[in-house]
C-alpha cells in the first residue's frame, strides 16, 4: 500500500514507513523492550486483522518454534512481515500468513526480530492464534488445511448436521 503523502509529512503525521518502522523495531527489541504497533493488512486473519495492535517481545534467549508467530524480514521483499512459523530446522524457519498459499520460504534465524506476545481488537486481548493452539494452527496451515477449518468452523451449527446440535 503506497501513500500519495510525501515521506516528511508522513513522519509529522506519526505515519511510518516500513522501512522505518523496521529499523524503530530493531532498536526497541535490541534494548530487550516490547515493541507495540498497528499491524497492517489481511494476511494472518482472521488470527491478527488488519489494524489490531501487536506487541512483540525480543528473541532472547529462546528460540522461537513452530506454531510462533513472529516479525521478520522477508527474504525476497526485504519488508517487515509477521507470519507463522510453520516448521524449523537447523537455522532457518519456514514461516508463512495464516491466510496466504503459499509459504514466505526459509529465512535464517537471524532474520527473524520478534514473537508476537499479545493482539489487541478494539482494546481487548484476541488471544486466538497466539496461546495454546498454535501448534495445531501451524499444522493445518503447512498442509493448506487451515482455511478450510477456518470456514467449517464458521458455518451455522443447523448446516453442519444432527452430530453436532
Amino acid at each position: 500500500m503506497q501513500s500519495d503523502i510525501p515521506a516528511p509529512e508522513r513522519r509529522e503525521r506519526g505515519i511510518y514507513t516500513s522501512e522505518i518502522r523496521l529499523e524503530l523495531l530493531k532498536a526497541v527489541l535490541e534494548k530487550e523492550k516490547l515493541f507495540r504497533f498497528q499491524a497492517p493488512g489481511f494476511s494472518m486473519y482472521p488470527f491478527i486483522r488488519n489494524n489490531d495492535i501487536i506487541t512483540l517481545a525480543p528473541l532472547t534467549d529462546r528460540s522461537p518454534g513452530a506454531g510462533d508467530v513472529v516479525a521478520f524480514l522477508h527474504p525476497e521483499i526485504g519488508k517487515l512481515v509477521v507470519h507463522r512459523i510453520i516448521g524449523c530446522s537447523d537455522n532457518a524457519f519456514l514461516i508463512k500468513g495464516d491466510n496466504t498459499r503459499g509459504a514466505d520460504g526459509l529465512v535464517p534465524r537471524e532474520n527473524i526480530y520478534g514473537t508476537v506476545i499479545r493482539v489487541e481488537r478494539a482494546g481487548r486481548n484476541a488471544v486466538a492464534g497466539i496461546g495454546y493452539g498454535r501448534g495445531a494452527i501451524a499444522l493445518l496451515s503447512r498442509y493448506g488445511l487451515l482455511q478450510g477449518f477456518i470456514w467449517m468452523m464458521r458455518l451455522p451449527r443447523w448446516t453442519r448436521g444432527p452430530a453436532t446440535r
